[in-house]
Formats: structure tokens, sequence, C-alpha cells
């Protein structure tokens, strides 16, 4: 692809983000919004229950430890914890953009973003599903909260894949300890 096409689409996506847009992540067609509160609520306890069953061997109750990588997009994180295997070996990885997944599986299965992966770009390529990732990051934040702070009250150790994209429990817990560790 040329560098005109590249900014094209950039433009163009970044104009389908933008406020009262179709990817504007506060928008009426975000996915924390767009659908009733029940059924939010249930979608939401089964991405937390089946993001929880992903990983096992995870270490509980004993001392609390965090840790927490840190880059821009594309840097290496996910890649620098696949690679160490920390996942399912006494550590539970927390990571929205896995969240996201989740939620735009969901999404897609019951048709609710169908219009907007027929969206054209500049370089004549639709949308792609990834492309929706703003639609559901008020979600995922919601989600990954929720399950942040049940891994830390139960004392798991937990790796924390992009701290500053993560939750206001994480930061509570290592701020406030808690059951008396820090």
């Amino acid at each position: 692809m040329h560098s005109e096409q590249l900014e094209a689409v950039a433009a163009q996506l970044e104009t389908l983000c933008g406020t009262n847009q179709p990817l504007d992540k506060n928008g009426a067609r975000s996915s924390a919004h767009a659908r009733d509160a029940e059924s939010r609520s249930r979608t939401r306890r089964t991405i937390v229950e089946m993001y929880l069953a992903e990983q096992t061997e995870i270490a509980v109750g004993g001392q609390f430890l965090a840790l927490a990588t840190a880059g821009p997009p594309a840097a290496g994180k996910s890649s620098s914890i696949e690679r160490r295997e920390l996942a399912g070996r006494g550590w539970r990885v927390l990571d929205a953009d896995r969240v996201k997944d989740y939620l735009l599986r969901d999404a897609l299965e019951q048709g609710f973003y169908d219009d907007l992966l027929e969206i054209e770009l500049a370089d004549g390529h639709h949308l792609m599903p990834r492309e929706l990732a703003t639609l559901v990051h008020t979600e995922s934040m919601i989600i990954i909260d929720a399950i942040t702070e049940r891994c830390v009250n139960i004392g798991e150790n937990v790796v924390i894949n992009d701290p500053s994209a993560q939750t206001r429990s994480f930061r509570a817990g290592i701020a406030e300890p808690v059951g008396g560790c820090r």
C-alpha cells in the first residue's frame, strides 16, 4: 500500500472514531450503551468466567505478587509475557485486549456491527473486526476491572499487560494492600 493510501485510511479511521461518529467509543454503538443492562450484565459475567477459565495453575493465597509490562502499542509486551511462559505457570495475565476480543466476538456473532464491517476504506478494503475495538473499549475496562479485583482479592499472582490501560482496582490494590499484602 502506498503512503498516500495509508495516510488516507488513517485519516478515515480517525474520523470514524470521532465524537458522534460510527466508531465513537462513547457513542450509541458502544457496547457499554448499545443493549439493555440485564443482557450486558449477563454477557460480562460470562466473559469474566471464560477469561478466568483460560488460565489454570495460578498461585493463590500466598504472597501477592504483581508484574507489569509497559510500552507503546506493538512494543512486544505480549510477546515478552509469552516468551517467559508466565501465563498459567503461577501467574494470571490480565490483558484488556483479550477481553476486547471476547466482546467483539460476542457482538459479531449477534450481528450488532455487521453494517460497520461494510464500511469501505480509502484503500478499497472494508473495516476489519479489530478496527471496531473502540466500540468495546469502555466495556472491556469494566470487565478487566472486575477480573482484576477478583484476582487481587484472592491473592493471585498477576501480570498486568500495559498497566496504563488497566484498572482502578489494581491501582487501589497496590495503594491499599488487600489482605495485608503489598
